[in-house]
């Protein structure tokens, strides 16, 4: 599988791979870059997820085909969370190390949410019926000012 950009996108993401120093640097330059938000559109996260492991096997693999991969784990990351969390869990990488550390910091960014619901239906009841209760009586005695 191949993944198509154009010169002048391919050119952008390999000048801001070779100046990353962290996958970290790598991924927040990335994910700036509105022609990896077209690539998200474009392909679906499991042909995302297959070129990024056919790069990270492939003994041939370019410049260029390294960069494009490093683009589509960070593509992966990009839109509707839901759809990609499997796929981007599912990925298997040796080679290309940044693509675990891309995930990494991908994951450090969830924000844990929970739902909670309680539903109550009212209940309105008596413990116990008046006529049925004992009554008490309590008797003051006042200190004799009566």
């Amino acid at each position: 599988m191949t993944i198509e950009l154009s010169s002048t996108t391919t050119e952008n993401l390999v000048q801001t791979y070779m100046v990353a120093n962290t996958p970290g640097y790598l991924y927040k330059h990335y994910r700036r870059m509105e022609a990896l938000q077209e690539l998200r559109k474009r392909y679906s996260p499991e042909e995302l997820a297959t070129f990024v492991e056919e790069v990270d096997t492939s003994p041939e693999a370019s410049l260029e085909d390294v960069v494009k991969a490093y683009a589509a784990t960070v593509a992966l990351t990009l839109g509707d969370n839901s759809s990609a969390v499997a796929v981007v869990e599912g990925l298997r990488v040796e080679r290309l190390a940044w693509v675990k550390r891309i995930v990494e910091t991908w994951r450090s960014t969830f924000t844990i949410t929970s739902k909670f619901v309680y539903r109550s239906e009212p209940k309105i009841g008596v413990k116990q019926n008046i006529r049925e209760s004992k009554m008490t009586t309590f008797t003051f005695r006042g200190d004799g000012d009566d």
